[in-house]
C-alpha cells in the first residue's frame, strides 16, 4: 500500500501547480458501502494553524483521481483508516519524491471532510499566523 500512496503522490504532484498554494490537505472520504476509503489532494490558498476552513479554500485539487484502499487494509472503522493514512502521509513527508515541495508551503494537513484536520507540517514562519 505505502509503494502504491507514494507512486499516486508523486504522480498528482507533478502536474502544474498554482503558484498561489500555501498549504496541502489530504482529504479523507468514506467510499461505498463502507468497503473502502478515499484519499484526495488539495492545495488551498491560505492556512491557519487555528481555523481548519483553510483546507477548504481550493486552488488545486486532485478532482476524481482518487486514491482507493479497500477497508480490509486500511481498518473498517474509521478511526483505524485515519491512522492509516497519517501513518503514510507521515513517511511520505520523510522519504517521498515530492516532500520538499509539500514542506515549502506553509502547512500540510489531512483529516476526514466532515472531521476535525490533523497538522502533519507547519512551516516556522507559519506556525502562531491565521490565515492570509
Amino acid at each position: 500500500m505505502k509503494r502504491r500512496f507514494f507512486t499516486w503522490v508523486d504522480e498528482a504532484l507533478s502536474a502544474q501547480l498554482p503558484p498561489s498554494i500555501q498549504a496541502f490537505n489530504f482529504n479523507l472520504y468514506e467510499g461505498h458501502k463502507r468497503k473502502e476509503w478515499h484519499v484526495q489532494i488539495v492545495g488551498a490558498k491560505s492556512f491557519s494553524v487555528e481555523d481548519d476552513d483553510w483546507a477548504c479554500d481550493e486552488v488545486f485539487t486532485t478532482g476524481e483521481n482518487i486514491f482507493v484502499v479497500k477497508s480490509k487494509d486500511a481498518g473498517k472503522e474509521w478511526e483505524e483508516a485515519l491512522k492509516c493514512f497519517l501513518a503514510l502521509a507521515k513517511a511520505y513527508l520523510e522519504e517521498g519524491q515530492h516532500a520538499a515541495l509539500l514542506k515549502s508551503k506553509r502547512g500540510v494537513g489531512m483529516g476526514f471532510v466532515d472531521g476535525d484536520l490533523h497538522l502533519l507540517y507547519v512551516s516556522e514562519n507559519a506556525a502562531g499566523h491565521g490565515k492570509s
